[in-house]
């Protein structure tokens, strides 16, 4: 973390590289040092994101109690993003945390509206928004939503194509 902060000097750059590391410990089980960073991360799109890790962090372990209430902040702070093409990866981290909470009819209400928003992303925020719901899919087993980004995706794929 100190090298992050010696070497990058632009407080967008270094705010992203922060969350990343804090996403990554997330993603690792190491839900501590996740948490710990987690102040440092001052734009909302990054920290919204980074709690939705966390509470699958927290759901995986059985913290239901610690979970819920992490992941009703990211939701919060999703709520307050306003260019779509940004709320795609967030939704989708709030759909797998959904997901693994047991909360189904919120985790497919998450993964629609990420399938919404990827017609409108890049080609590459596209393709990493379909890996993250992917397992979100297999978690809640729906079929009919693999047929749903199977549609996005050529859509998609029509869009970056034209």
């Amino acid at each position: 973390l100190e090298r992050v902060q010696q070497t990058i000097q632009a407080p967008a750059r270094k705010t992203q590289a922060i969350a990343q590391l804090a996403i990554t410990f997330a993603q690792a089980g190491d839900l501590e040092n996740a948490l710990e960073l987690t102040p440092q991360v001052k734009d909302t799109l990054h920290k919204a994101t980074l709690l939705a890790y966390i509470a699958s962090g927290f759901a995986e372990r059985g913290n239901q109690e610690k979970a819920k209430g992490t992941l009703d902040e990211a939701i919060r702070l999703a709520n307050q993003i306003t260019l779509s093409s940004n709320q795609a990866n967030v939704c989708a981290a709030i759909a797998r945390a959904s997901a693994k909470m047991g909360d189904s009819s919120q985790a497919l209400r998450f993964l629609q509206k990420a399938l919404q928003t990827v017609s409108q992303s890049t080609r590459e925020t596209a393709i990493e928004v379909i890996g993250h719901l992917i397992p979100v899919m297999d978690d809640l087993g729906g079929t009919q939503l693999l047929s749903d980004v199977y549609t996005e995706l050529q859509r998609a794929d029509e869009i970056f194509n034209d």
